[in-house]
């Protein structure tokens, strides 16, 4: 399972959507599979973005395994600009039900 992006966008509009997605998502994801986050560091200085504790937070024990948290730059283009922002990519693995 890869989120790119929808994490840092539920946390930037604040409210209900990010608990509920966070909530949901050991029910979506089988026992075993590999959760890849790629979001956007609040370092970014947009006046939204995700913190690694946020992330840590959100991904622990015991629902979460073997997490990995990367700070990387996040690039995209757009209207023929290149933006580049930092950020975390986040690799967990769902547990196993026992």
């Amino acid at each position: 399972m890869f989120d790119s992006g929808l994490l840092h966008s539920l946390h930037r509009r604040g409210g209900g959507e990010l608990d509920d997605f966070l909530a949901l998502l050991p029910g979506l994801a089988a026992p075993g599979a590999t959760v890849f986050v790629l979001a956007v560091s609040r370092e970014a200085g947009q006046g939204w973005g995700v913190t690694e504790q946020f992330l840590r937070a959100g991904f622990a024990e015991p629902e979460w395994v073997d997490t990995e948290i990367d700070e990387i730059d996040v690039v995209a283009e757009t209207g023929g600009r290149t933006l580049s922002m930092p950020g975390f990519l986040l690799r967990t693995v769902r547990a196993s039900d026992t």
